[in-house]
């Protein structure tokens, strides 16, 4: 090679690589790569990898955040209508209760007898919340009677009686309040003791020991705690003879009640 050429070709390379020494310290490294590959010839194709981003890792023993859960909002106003309210009429259809009181019978026909005060009691049942209800009962009862037989002293008997009542029961009022009454209805009665001057009497084969008749009364009942004290005045009319045809005793009677009682109802109830 002649020498000129080759003192210009090499003064012309140191040019050429003082210059990139210099751009290369303010350019970046790949834009200082680039200006090398670009003066020797080397070319680079697109790989397709797209770079890796680095995802933040959990710190180890901090706990993650939770988020609250929701309020959830209810409405009242759908609560009170899943809860009905009902009235104690409507929840309390059965009562039950007991009863006690005087009984004087009023007798009537040929008879040599004359009859005291005496007592029943018993349990009953009202049953229905309108304003005709059912009212059935089973009492026990004793009346006591007085006789003068042919001048020989006062001979006095009693008698015990399981009476049965199936009354129909006709109130006026507000069951939560004071109510009055009316009842009517038969009964039923077996005598299941005799006795005089204190010594029971057996009976005898033909003597009837069942009777029934027809009752009826008022009463009042007022409101006391969950339940009614009631006051009732009746009469019951016997319609059958407990006594042998043409037996010279009592034949029928007119028993008249004053009794206390007590309703307690029963079920749910406000």
């Amino acid at each position: 090679m002649n020498p000129f050429w080759h003192t210009n070709l090499s003064a012309l390379v140191l040019t050429g690589l003082t210059t990139v020494s210099v751009l290369g310290q303010s350019a970046p490294p790949n834009r200082q790569q680039a200006l090398y590959d670009q003066y020797n010839g080397i070319s680079h194709r697109s790989t397709g990898v797209k770079p890796v981003t680095k995802q933040k890792q959990p710190v180890v023993g901090q706990p993650r955040p939770e988020s609250a859960p929701a309020p959830v909002e209810t409405d009242s106003r759908t609560e009170e209508a899943a809860m009905p309210v009902v009235h104690i009429s409507e929840r309390t259809r059965v009562r039950i209760g007991a009863r006690g009181g005087v009984l004087t019978p009023v007798l009537t026909g040929n008879n040599r007898y004359s009859a005291g005060t005496d007592f029943i009691g018993g349990v009953m049942l009202v049953v229905g919340s309108g304003r005709v209800q059912f009212q059935p009962e089973v009492n026990y009862s004793r009346t006591a009677f007085r006789s003068r037989f042919l001048g020989n002293g006062i001979a006095r008997s009693a008698v015990d009686q399981v009476v049965v009542p199936l009354l129909a029961r006709l109130s006026f009022g507000p069951v939560t309040g004071t109510q009055v009454y009316i009842n009517a209805g038969p009964y039923s009665a077996y005598e299941t003791s005799n006795s005089v001057n204190g010594l029971k009497i057996p009976f005898d084969r033909d003597e009837q020991r069942l009777s029934y008749g027809a009752a009826a009364g008022v009463g009042l009942a007022v409101r006391t705690g969950p339940g009614h004290i009631g006051l009732d005045v009746r009469g019951r009319y016997q319609l059958t003879s407990t006594t042998p045809a043409g037996s010279e005793a009592r034949s029928s009677a007119l028993y008249t009640e004053a009794t206390l009682s007590y309703l307690y109802p029963l079920g749910r109830r406000r």
